[in-house]
């Protein structure tokens, strides 16, 4: 979350969609410095707001820091769309990465599904355009999240939200070693390589085990959690 300058041009808007990607559990790098300009004071300062952010599957926690700076820019956060890959957490993982490495999208090894937002979410995406443009004519914006939702704009996960606001605390005090150790800086990044696929084959699969088992007993609480999170 340490912002970068940015060079930006002050226009108002009568509605902002906001399209931003999550760099490890976080708001990308531009889109976490753009909204810490004063530029982006005035642009966001008292309009309607549309975050609309692509992912693997962990965007929760990513979306709190956004829903907190487009406060400090006095926006109206009125709606919220996540597309995500649909596979499993652990496939994903393998298809993601090999995507990332190689930057062809393919079904790997002939049999994972393809890596990313599958070509038919992405296609029928623009239902959510008509939904938004209908509010934004009829100013009924207020109303515009619940139709979204009914539309599965946003899924949740509860296990995933579990696994985002563990792995969130441990990957800031990792990037504050990390920016500390300047000298040894690369030492510490291959150790954080390390600790990521431990974490991610190791401890999360006990994670998800843990949260079948105590389902049962925080069911309330996790149905608050989802109403939440689904809202803006």
């Amino acid at each position: 979350m340490k912002p970068i300058p940015i060079e930006i041009t002050s226009v108002k808007y009568d509605l902002i969609l906001l399209h931003y990607q999550v760099w490890y559990l976080s708001p990308s790098i531009p889109i976490n410095s753009f909204l810490k300009t004063t530029e982006a004071k005035k642009i966001f300062n008292n309009t309607p707001v549309v975050t609309i952010n692509g992912s693997r599957n962990m965007w929760v926690m990513a979306q709190e820091k956004v829903k907190s700076l487009l406060l400090y820019n006095n926006a109206i956060l009125v709606g919220n769309i996540a597309l995500v890959d649909r596979a499993p957490n652990l496939i994903s993982v393998i298809t993601i990465v090999e995507w990332l490495f190689s930057g062809v999208k393919k079904r790997y090894l002939g049999i994972f599904p393809l890596p990313g937002v599958s070509e038919r979410d992405i296609n029928q995406a623009s239902k959510f355009g008509d939904i938004i443009q209908r509010h934004l004519l009829n100013n009924s914006l207020q109303q515009l999240q619940s139709e979204l939702i009914s539309n599965h704009a946003v899924r949740i996960s509860s296990y995933l939200v579990s696994v985002d606001k563990t792995a969130n605390k441990l990957f800031l005090k990792w990037a504050k070693q990390i920016i500390s150790k300047k000298k040894s800086r690369k030492t510490w990044l291959k150790a954080f390589n390390l600790y990521l696929l431990l974490a991610i084959w190791l401890i999360s699969p006990i994670v998800y085990i843990l949260h079948v088992f105590k389902y049962p007993f925080i069911k309330s609480k996790i149905e608050k959690e989802i109403k939440y999170y689904k809202g803006v």
